[in-house]
């Protein structure tokens, strides 16, 4: 499940989820050639997991794209961060 702003959430829904509640901040930077980084920070039990995603048009466009220096590790094809297994994750 994503909540963007859990404030705006009904308690009743958020008993009914099923794992983890996910929570982040998102903020969009504008980046070179028309991009934008959708930079997530995540609160709650994922605190201190940050990620970034910048979409492309194309394979050509995702391959000739170099990152700013603050981007670490590539997850792209890392089915860790995705939010579904995120909210089944045990702690």
């Amino acid at each position: 499940y994503y909540v963007s702003n859990i404030t705006d959430i009904d308690d009743k829904l958020i008993k009914k989820a099923d794992g983890n509640i996910i929570t982040k901040i998102r903020y969009e930077i504008p980046e070179k050639d028309n991009l934008t980084i959708e930079l997530d920070i995540f609160e709650g039990k994922f605190a201190g997991t940050v990620l970034a995603e910048v979409e492309f048009a194309s394979e050509e466009e995702a391959g000739a794209f170099i990152p700013p220096d603050w981007f670490l590790e590539d997850v792209s094809y890392s089915s860790e961060y995705h939010n579904s297994n995120m909210s089944m994750r045990t702690f």
